[in-house]
């Protein structure tokens, strides 16, 4: 397997917000969460996920500038160079970067949000509120 890039989280990210808005997908309607969402708030996160530099994001499926099936993941088309654009970020950056479809209910939860070195920011999902999110949907249902 070929290693990885070198890219700082910080760097990484500010790759991927370049990537959603060069899709023209608003900054209002995706949320980074997950563990780095956690660790990017002070929780000591560790773990698979973030040695993998695996990174999530919740997108308002009618924000994508191609058609949406109801799969929980994400994929971009070949048609439009979306597919060649993911996957150029995650072998330039490093990271992986998984596309989650964002209900109305997910996407309304509390966001805080996080300035990047270059000044911008990206909105991340709250911790409290995640991990509420977390409680109801997985562990409440299977119990």
């Amino acid at each position: 397997m070929k290693p990885r890039n070198k890219l700082s989280l910080d760097q990484a990210l500010s790759r991927m917000k370049d990537l959603l808005e060069s899709w023209g997908v608003p900054k209002n309607s995706w949320v980074m969460v997950d563990e780095f969402a956690y660790q990017l708030q002070g929780y000591d996160v560790r773990g698979p996920e973030i040695e993998q530099k695996h990174i999530d994001v919740y997108v308002d499926p009618h924000s994508c500038p191609w058609p949406i099936k109801q799969e929980r993941s994400i994929i971009p088309t070949v048609k439009g160079g979306f597919l060649d654009d993911w996957s150029q970020f995650m072998e330039k950056s490093g990271y992986s970067l998984d596309i989650l479809r964002g209900t109305n209910d997910v996407l309304s939860l509390p966001r805080v949000s996080h300035q990047l070195h270059d000044g911008r920011t990206i909105a991340l999902m709250e911790a409290h509120a995640m991990t509420a999110a977390f409680v109801q949907k997985t562990i409440m249902h299977y119990s």
